[in-house]
């Protein structure tokens, strides 16, 4: 998978999975429905999966070392310093 694709994925899945399970809490909380808890472990897992996608296949396409994902994906590799693809 393109280190590119996988990024858009990793933020997607995160992303959604942390609002769901804000969105759960927040909505188990309020309305003292036990219902809500049940689906804690589905907003996990799905924030966990883009997590898993960003970890396995965010790598740089040259010397395949992990690219940070704690912001946007970087011009450059960090570890061997070769130009990234500019068509994001």
């Amino acid at each position: 998978m393109h280190y590119q694709k996988a990024y858009r994925i990793y933020r997607v899945l995160l992303l959604t999975g942390l609002g769901l399970l804000l969105l759960n809490a927040l909505l188990g909380r309020i309305l003292s429905e036990p219902v809500f808890h049940k689906f804690l472990f589905l907003d996990t897992a799905i924030a966990l999966a883009g997590i898993a996608i960003g970890g396995k296949y965010c790598r740089c396409p040259f010397c395949r070392k992990p690219l940070d994902l704690r912001s946007k994906l970087p011009a450059y590799c960090p570890h061997c310093g070769k130009k990234l693809d500019s068509d994001r």
